[in-house]
């Protein structure tokens, strides 16, 4: 599994992670080439948070240092990819940070709260921060006053789903448990 991780991080950080390390592209052609139309264009701030966590547990497996990558991503993301107005992390923004999705599900903030705590673990005071808001804004925002999940909130914070994915119980898990552990 160690070499597969490696083969991973390596095209993630060959291809994937933009030379300035603070911007993940996610979409392709064959020869590897980011796309030219609006989807190469597309930022997820979920993801960037994501790949900072995933880093940051790879850095001991692999003996490698990541800490520029995984500050660049998570700094990124929380500059660009959070709505000032919910706190949650919005779906998807451009390469120059305009809003592509203005909306915000709920996986994209706990990827967010993992991203704080591994923040924290490398000693950088604003994971704190990072993570409280993010906890924070997953309880607030999206566990309502009745108890009920929502799933999907419009850039207001308005609630937009009627249902709830049982993928985001994967991202919930793996949060809280991060959580936990940090704790």
């Amino acid at each position: 599994y160690e070499a597969l991780a490696r083969s991973i991080v390596d095209l993630a950080l060959a291809k994937f992670v933009q030379t300035d390390q603070s911007t993940l592209i996610e979409h392709f052609d064959a020869q590897w080439r980011p796309l030219g139309d609006a989807r190469g264009r597309r930022i997820e701030p979920g993801h960037q948070f994501e790949w900072s966590w995933l880093l940051h547990h790879a850095e001991p497996v692999l003996g490698k240092d990541f800490g520029a990558t995984i500050a660049g991503l998570a700094g990124a993301a929380e500059r660009r990819g959070v709505n000032p107005a919910t706190g949650l992390t919005y779906n998807a923004i451009d390469l120059d940070g305009g809003l592509v999705d203005p909306t915000s599900r709920s996986w994209p903030t706990t990827e967010r709260l993992k991203a704080g705590i591994a923040l924290m673990e490398r000693g950088d005071q604003r994971g704190a921060e990072i993570a409280e808001a993010a906890a924070n804004a997953l309880l607030d925002r999206h566990l309502s006053a009745r108890g009920l999940w929502i799933e999907h909130i419009d850039a207001e914070g308005r609630a937009l789903s009627q249902s709830v994915p049982s993928s985001i119980l994967y991202h919930l898990f793996v949060a809280i448990s991060e959580t936990v552990r940090w704790r």
